[in-house]
């Protein structure tokens, strides 16, 4: 195997794998900023904003066959959420999800608590009471870890302007009570970054994202939170390169290799930052690789990731400069022979 250094990031293999495009009779709408559910070797895209007008909310939920390549529309029962962007979802089991969070067509963001399950055809919602909730907000990050049974929400941003803080909420006969988390070291505020949820260690971990809200100034930090330490703590594990610290890219956690996949995603509003990143997470610190192939598929932002069972990971929708995206391109990892 050869690996070459640059830019602060080692190059490994891995390869594009198909792109799977659709018409628009064949499934859903582009839109950005999706919840993307996992189902074994499905995938479950549910709202979203979309482009007609722009963030125009869209409250659809459909199902695609990763081995035909087919879309079918999910019936939904149940609270729909009025908001369609950046409903950010945590998975509780293999078939029940969290959703917090979100914007309308007008940016007006939401603190609301779904909870979503899915049996057969049907996506039901039910909002779920609060106390003391975090103020609404979008583009944040959200985790949930099945051992303390705690949620977690970071960062995001509203009209308002930038979501400073994390929250931590428990649940108690239903009911899941917020408090916000004091800690002496704790990443900037940001909006768009790439995250995931490590279930092995309890620790979210977020990478990049924007943190001014009054300028395009993107973070190349990685941090992660120990949810399971009392208190919980965040700490600095890495940085990523220059080139891919942006906002609203394509990510995924890949629980397999504890690791964070980051595609494209902006740093100026204007352009898409190339190649696949994996941010690999360790005990202490974070392994950064850069795989760059000639190959890439259209680059985008504000699009959506997944990690399937057999390791594939599925990058979808968002869009670039000349326009929206209604596909899915798959990366394969591995290490070049």
């Amino acid at each position: 195997m050869m690996t070459t250094l640059v830019a602060g990031a080692i190059v490994l293999g891995g390869q594009w794998g198909d792109t799977h495009a659709w018409t628009e009779d064949s499934g859903p709408e582009p839109r950005e900023h999706a919840a993307v559910l996992t189902l074994g070797e499905e995938l479950i895209v549910f709202a979203g904003s979309g482009y007609a007008p722009q963030m125009s909310p869209m409250q659809d939920a459909w199902r695609y066959d990763t081995e035909t390549h087919e879309w079918s529309e999910l019936s939904i029962e149940g609270d729909l959420p009025s908001e369609g962007g950046s409903i950010r979802p945590a998975r509780i089991t293999e078939h029940e999800w969290l959703l917090f969070g979100g914007y309308d067509g007008s940016f007006v963001c939401a603190n609301t608590l779904t909870r979503a399950t899915i049996e057969g055809d049907t996506l039901t919602l039910k909002t779920v009471e609060q106390r003391n909730p975090p103020p609404g907000r979008a583009l944040h990050a959200i985790g949930y870890d099945p051992q303390t049974e705690q949620l977690v929400v970071f960062g995001g941003v509203s009209r308002e302007g930038m979501r400073s803080g994390t929250w931590i909420a428990t649940e108690s006969e239903g009911v899941y009570e917020w408090t916000r988390l004091e800690t002496e070291t704790t990443p900037s505020p940001r909006f768009g970054m790439s995250y995931g949820f490590d279930e092995a260690s309890g620790r979210v971990i977020i990478a990049s994202g924007q943190d001014s809200a009054a300028a395009m100034q993107m973070s190349d930090e990685v941090w992660a939170l120990d949810t399971r330490a009392q208190p919980p703590v965040w700490t600095k594990i890495g940085s990523i390169p220059e080139s891919n610290a942006v906002r609203n890219p394509c990510f995924a956690w890949d629980e397999q290799r504890s690791s964070l996949w980051v595609w494209c995603g902006t740093a100026d509003g204007r352009s898409n930052a190339p190649d696949v990143i994996e941010i690999v997470v360790g005990e202490d610190r974070a392994e950064v690789t850069r795989h760059e192939r000639d190959d890439e598929p259209q680059r985008r932002s504000s699009g959506q990731g997944a990690v399937l069972p057999d390791g594939r990971v599925w990058f979808g929708f968002g869009n670039h400069a000349g326009g929206v995206m209604r596909d899915w391109v798959v990366w394969e990892p591995g290490d070049d022979e």
